[in-house]
């Protein structure tokens, strides 16, 4: 039986007489018990004692086909949900309250999704009915002199919080009662969009009849009920609380035109005052009704609220978050991420000051409303496609995580805008993520403290202050100059310095908007923050206002700088003082007052400038002091430049990771980036680390202080951090060690009169030419070159027989295979040849072949006879067509056993000839897999596959030189996913040596010093291939080159590179056999720096192999005269360094 509430009319005021027969005692014994407590170093949700990342997804309400959105959340590994409840529908007009319409609400989506928790949104506005006969407990704003508009209910209104504050507590009961065991907390609304705003216009307001009332007893508590102290205070004789009024006009009698005259307009800042605190006293209540109602139920949830908007709504009664954040009621406080900068490239900006919420144990919920792609573009913050909607999703989970924070997901109106396969499997990934973080502790390295002054907003004109303006500007600024910041409180001055750590780690401080600094601030400034060699930057009117005058005087006592007013009023502008530079930055708004610096002993940086950038009478407007123990900056104007900032810092001691306006969030385990523009990053770190990513767990780099990466505009990267000590290698390489020479098997084969002789021959051609190595290339498939025990040539040909086809007589390859029929081993002759010649001999294995059909007739072509083979005929299902345009050529799907199995059985082959190192190819014959295999699925897949190679060299290598292992990839981090290569993973199974390669073509713009930082203690080599094309030509970039001069300037280029990024070697591919001429006196220099040091570099940018987010620059076609043109050059000093005479020479032909 549903309860029966019935309300009591007493004229217009109601109250509620609630009779709770139904409840015999809660019937939930398994309640959740929810709390915020400190773990690890920040502000964190537990859950019946566990900590709890907290991720919620958020939709209006899961009814319909909006439910399918909610069970897509929960499949991505969301299980906590949130959606409205509104309390106004359950009071009726006839006296009862009836909760069916809510009940049935919550039932259906706890019914639906059995597995998730709910943090129920309870608004507590009152119902319409009741609005229309209480109009004067309703926010009233003035537009215009005549024009008045409505909105919601008064904060003030004391019938308003007795009719909703029981309904509140009775719906908690009942919830309790039915569902304890899914409800992990309340957030109670009300006001503009149900986020305790008075609105978001700006308009002036409250001027309804409950506000008016509540003014006046307000002000007789603020003057202890003494009238003569209001008359003073107001300087009006006649003033009186029973009729003080909320005032209509805010410009007060200043003569400035933002700030208000703290004597003359005490009216205004009294009223604004009370405007905010009004707000935060009816969030109290509900907040005191939620968490008695709890503990009378004998449960402990978090309750919280929307409220702490500081960085852009500056009259909407959002500047009482002090006294909120010191209420032991409220657990979470709630915001969605600021409306300005925060498209894809921009910045995660926060409304509320994220530092003090954690610094008084809150925790902050940032609401992520983000526009995604599904949605329709009118927005300007609009993804515009699904990269930069995950990329932004990504960007507002650091931010929030790094900062002590969490987060909602919101799909704002149901419109289903996560609703789509990539985004849900990217939520998996950041839950992952915030899993896997909130086991670790989270420490702060923000050596950057931006305080803000709620003390200060009684004292500027509401609809005239340029401050909310100010902030916006300062900090989309600030947050480009590749360092975190921190934004706090004034109030919480004494609390920052109080707590040793973060005094310590604090080196620069930077007030704006803090007009009214209260003596108790001004005494930790005074004594502790002026310490340190700590930098502190005033922006504005700081410190101007105290509660009895506006003095310039007060104002540079606290900053250390001395200023006056300026002769003009105006906008408040100012232009560096650098004669090269023409930088001028400000507000396009006017202020006054207008300040001007007037300190002998300070450096003057800038000057005030008009609107159009000319100086004014050069009043300084930017100044610089420096003392014992602390350095002084001040500003007039808001705005001050990112790189001005940037170098500010540094000089202050601030570590910066980047340089490029990469937005950073940063902890001491985890740095993120998001980027402002495409190309490369050069990420700086304070001390040694190893990296990996956060979101794939990938080993990135292992004990390095710098990490270059390439982005593109509005990606965001994650970089998991640890200091484990790895034993690196500490000697610096003065030559290269290793010169490979790479031979393809299937060429060789192509000799018109193959015998046991030929091998001989070919090796022979490379002595005296300073390999120290030469490696056969032997494709294995669809039918392997060489003798083995899988697919022997006799057994291919009895196949191909069968068939009914002709015996082969293929003009290039009949000889080889002959010999292979007969019985022959190249690879034992190629072994035996290369230990004659005192040649190291390795073997190439590509981990993927290319196969074709047999042909449309019943009888398979002649050419196809190596083309394709039993194995793939019989099976498939094991592969999988690499192009839709070419659906007859095929490759192997790794993802089948039998595939990795065969493969496995060729190398085993192989392995008994015991050759000096197995070189396994992971840069031929891609994919490996269909896209549906997940990268963890295959980077498990590769890696298991090529331990099981490593055991099989150590079992046959028992009691025998060991074979050395390598893997050949892609010089591009980026291609290594797809393939299932993990370079971290493999080099801790056993891999000896890495060979980088680029394919056809060589391009400087790669990954070689990511992968050397990556693998420190791994030999590299990075290789040269295709750069002698039989008689063809060779691109380059714009650059074309015949075959001869292209192969010396080229593998002088892949010498550069190796010396400049610390490999230990080349490999010089399919040299010998396309080009008779051997450049072995080049080769033999390889060794020698000296001669490197002289060779040229020959710049190439491979058009198909870029990394993502380069900004192509090429080398133009064409040059002319007094012609200005860029074009890339990446040039990297030899290990012995450069020469003090070293040219840079460019060759430009006709």
């Amino acid at each position: 039986m549903k309860p029966f509430y019935f309300i009591k009319r007493l004229g217009l005021n109601i109250s509620l007489a609630i009779s709770f027969f139904a409840f015999d005692g809660l019937a939930d014994p398994k309640a959740i018990h929810s709390e915020v407590k400190p773990y690890k170093g920040r502000p964190t949700l537990h859950i019946n004692g566990k900590p709890h990342h907290g991720l919620i997804f958020y939709s209006p309400g899961f009814r319909g086909r909006k439910m399918r959105y909610g069970h897509e959340a929960i499949a991505a590994g969301v299980k906590i949900l949130s959606f409205a409840m509104y309390l106004k529908e359950s009071v009726q007009e006839d006296g009862t309250i009836n909760f069916d319409s809510i009940d049935e609400r919550f039932e259906e989506a706890a019914t639906a999704y059995p597995e998730a928790q709910f943090m129920l949104r309870v608004e507590v506005e009152p119902p319409p009915w009741w609005r229309k006969k209480n109009m004067d407990q309703v926010i009233t704003m003035r537009r215009s002199k005549n024009k008045i508009e409505h909105a919601r209910v008064a904060f003030s209104s004391t019938s308003w919080r007795k009719l909703m504050l029981p309904v509140l507590a009775a719906y908690i009961k009942r919830t309790e009662k039915h569902y304890g065991h899914r409800v992990i907390g309340y957030q109670f609304s009300a006001g503009a969009s149900a986020e305790w705003g008075y609105s978001w216009t700006g308009l002036p307001g409250d001027f309804s009849k409950a506000q008016e009332q509540a003014f006046q007893k307000w002000l007789k508590k603020y003057y202890a009920n003494d009238q003569a102290k209001l008359r003073k205070a107001w300087a009006d004789n006649k003033a009186e609380f029973a009729t003080a009024s909320v005032p209509v006009d805010r410009r007060g009698h200043s003569s400035m035109r933002s700030i208000l005259d703290p004597v003359r307009d005490r009216r205004i800042i009294d009223y604004q005052k009370f405007h905010a605190e009004v707000v935060t006293n009816a969030i109290a209540d509900f907040a005191r009704s939620c968490k008695k109602t709890l503990a009378d139920l004998g449960r402990k949830k978090v309750c919280g609220t929307f409220y702490g908007y500081w960085t852009q709504y500056g009259n909407a009664g959002h500047h009482g978050l002090s006294r909120l954040l010191r209420n032991p009621d409220i657990d979470l406080i709630c915001s969605p991420y600021a409306y300005f900068m925060r498209g894809p490239g921009q910045q995660f900006i926060s409304q509320a000051p994220l530092s003090s919420v954690a610094l008084h144990g809150k925790l902050h919920y940032t609401e992520d409303d983000t526009r995604t792609f599904i949605v329709g573009a009118n927005d300007p913050a609009h993804c515009a496609d699904r990269a930069e909607t995950l990329w932004v999703l990504r960007r507002n989970l650091m931010g929030s995580l790094t900062t002590g924070g969490t987060l909602w997901w919101m799909d704002l109106v149901g419109g289903g805008w996560y609703s789509d396969r990539k985004i849900l499997q990217d939520l998996t990934r950041m839950m992952a993520m915030a899993e896997a973080q909130i086991k670790r502790r989270q420490t702060s390295v923000a050596q950057i403290a931006v305080v803000i002054s709620e003390s200060s907003t009684p004292y500027l004109a509401p609809r005239n202050s340029p401050l909310p303006a100010a902030i916006r500007l300062q900090l989309a600024r600030l947050g480009a100059i590749g360092a975190p910041y921190e934004l706090y409180l004034a109030s919480d001055l004494e609390k920052m310095f109080t707590d040793q750590k973060l005094r310590k780690r604090l080196r620069m401080i930077i007030f704006i908007g803090c007009t009214n600094v209260s003596s108790s601030q001004r005494k930790v400034i005074r004594e502790q923050a002026k310490a340190d060699n700590r930098t502190l930057l005033w922006i504005g009117a700081s410190g101007l206002v105290t509660d009895t005058a506006v003095s310039p005087e007060a104002m540079s006592e606290l900053m250390g700088i001395k200023v006056k007013a300026a002769k003009q009023t105006g906008r408040i502008r100012v232009r560096l003082s650098d004669k090269n530079k023409r930088i001028i930055y400000g507000l396009d708004a006017d202020d006054d007052p207008v300040l001007m610096g007037a300190d002998p002993k300070a450096e003057v940086l800038g000057l005030l400038a008009d609107e159009k950038g000319q100086d004014r009478a050069g009043e300084p407007g930017l100044l610089h002091r420096r003392y014992k123990n602390w350095r002084a900056y001040w500003s007039a104007a808001p705005g001050l430049p990112t790189a001005f900032l940037r170098d500010m810092a540094r000089e202050a001691g601030v570590h910066i990771y980047t340089e490029g306006n990469e937005q950073i969030f940063a902890t001491r385990e985890i740095v993120s980036l998001h980027a402002s523009a495409g190309g490369r990053s050069m990420i700086h770190f304070p001390e040694s680390v190893t990296i990996d990513d956060a979101f794939s767990g990938q080993r990135l780099a292992v004990g390095v202080r710098r990490y270059d990466v390439d982005t593109w505009r509005g990606e965001t990267l994650a970089f998991k951090l640890s200091y484990e000590k790895a034993a690196v290698k500490k000697s610096v390489r003065k030559t290269l060690k290793q010169v490979f020479l790479v031979s393809n098997l299937n060429d060789l084969a192509a000799e018109k009169k193959w015998n046991a002789g030929s091998m001989t021959r070919m090796v022979g051609q490379t002595n005296n030419s300073g390999i120290t190595a030469h490696i056969l290339f032997v494709n294995p498939g669809p039918v392997p070159l060489y003798k083995n025990q899988v697919y022997p040539m006799t057994k291919h040909v009895q196949w191909w027989q069968g068939l009914g086809a002709k015996d082969p007589v293929l003009v290039p390859e009949k000889s080889f295979v002959e010999f292979l029929r007969k019985g022959g081993d190249p690879i034992g002759d190629f072994i035996k040849a290369c230990r004659d010649s005192k040649i190291s001999p390795w073997i190439e294995f590509p981990m993927n072949v290319k196969v074709h059909g047999l042909g449309k007739g019943a009888v398979p072509a002649e050419s196809n006879f190596l083309k394709t083979a039993q194995f793939n005929k019989e099976h498939p299902e094991s592969f999988l067509s690499p192009s839709k345009s070419e659906p007859a050529k095929q490759v192997g799907n790794w993802n089948k056993a039998l595939i990795r199995q065969r493969a496995l059985r060729l190398i085993t082959d192989l392995i008994a000839h015991q050759p000096d190192g197995l070189l396994l190819d992971f840069s031929s014959f891609g994919p490996y897999f269909l896209k549906e295999v997940s990268l963890p699925s295959r980077s498990a897949l590769v890696t298991d596959f090529v331990q099981a190679v490593k055991k099989e060299l150590v079992k046959q290598g028992e009691g025998s030189k060991p074979c050395r292992l390598a893997v050949r990839v892609p010089a591009w981090l980026a291609r290594h996913p797809g393939r299932g290569v993990d370079l971290w993973a493999l080099s801790k199974i056993g891999v000896d040596t890495v060979f980088l390669a680029h394919s056809k073509g060589l391009a400087q713009n790669n990954d070689m010093r990511r992968i050397r930082q990556l693998l420190p203690n791994v030999e590299i080599i990075h290789e040269l291939h295709g750069v002698a094309l039989d008689k063809d030509p060779l691109f380059s970039g714009h650059n074309r080159s015949t075959v001869i001069p292209a192969t010396a300037t080229q593998l002088a280029t892949t010498a550069h590179l190796a010396y400049g990024h610390g490999l230990d070697g080349v490999a010089l591919r399919q040299l010998p056999w396309k080009q008779q001429d051997i450049p072995k006196k080049l080769m033999k220099d390889l060794s020698r720096p000296e001669k490197i040091a002289t060779w040229p570099q020959h710049y190439v940018l491979s058009p198909t192999t870029s990394p993502p987010g380069l900004i192509r620059r090429q080398v133009p076609r064409t040059l002319k005269s007094n012609w200005k043109t860029e074009f890339m050059f990446d040039l990297h000093k030899p290990a012995s360094g450069w020469k003090r005479d070293a040219e840079l020479r460019m060759l430009a032909e006709p």
